[in-house]
């Protein structure tokens, strides 16, 4: 199955939080990516521009107004899910993996064994890995909320001082000085 769309407009915003710049992109469908506040815009840019090579990208922040809220509201601990359209893009066995995360609790987390076991893949342990690394929609999709076998934090695509800040986060902790901004801003 393609992960590549096709003539769909890409509505993008951008905005700005205490901890640096939380970028949005959604279609129609739902939100197809959330760039974190410690990744590159670059990185945002590239990934939209590889699964939507032919489409229209707009910013229009009222259209991804509504996901930076649930996203400011989780970051001041008032939110613990999102009622918020997801529109997954990747192959069948990463959207169930990606389903399969977004059921994690709140506050908990499993190892990739575990995700591995709840997609019904008990040996693809390092499969169900690649697919949690490649989920472009983080936050609102837990991926943070998986972890080593032996409970260490593992890879992370905003950097594992995000992953713990999101940890502590949901710990009750207040993690606000682990996190470095984001520098860049790009544009299509």
């Amino acid at each position: 199955m393609s992960t590549i769309a096709e003539n769909e407009k890409v509505y993008y915003g951008e905005f700005v939080h205490q901890l640096g710049a939380v970028r949005i992109a959604a279609t129609e469908r739902g939100i197809v990516q959330v760039g974190l506040p410690s990744e590159s815009g670059e990185k945002f840019w590239v990934w939209l521009k590889q699964r939507f090579p032919k489409d229209e990208f707009e910013k229009n922040e009222s259209r991804t107004q509504k996901v930076f809220d649930q996203l400011c509201e989780y970051f001041e601990a008032r939110r613990h899910a999102f009622s918020l359209g997801l529109n997954l893009r990747g192959t069948e066995f990463q959207k169930n993996v990606w389903r399969a995360i977004i059921k994690i609790p709140y506050g908990r987390t499993i190892t990739y064994g575990e995700l591995a076991k709840n997609v019904g893949s008990p040996e693809a342990a390092r499969a169900a890995g690649a697919a949690t690394g490649a989920n472009p929609i983080g936050i609102i999709v837990p991926c943070h909320r998986v972890v080593g076998a032996n409970g260490s934090l593992t890879g992370y695509g905003g950097g594992l001082p995000m992953k713990e800040f999101l940890l502590n986060l949901e710990q009750g902790h207040n993690g606000f000085s682990l996190l470095a901004p984001a520098r860049s801003h790009h544009r299509p």
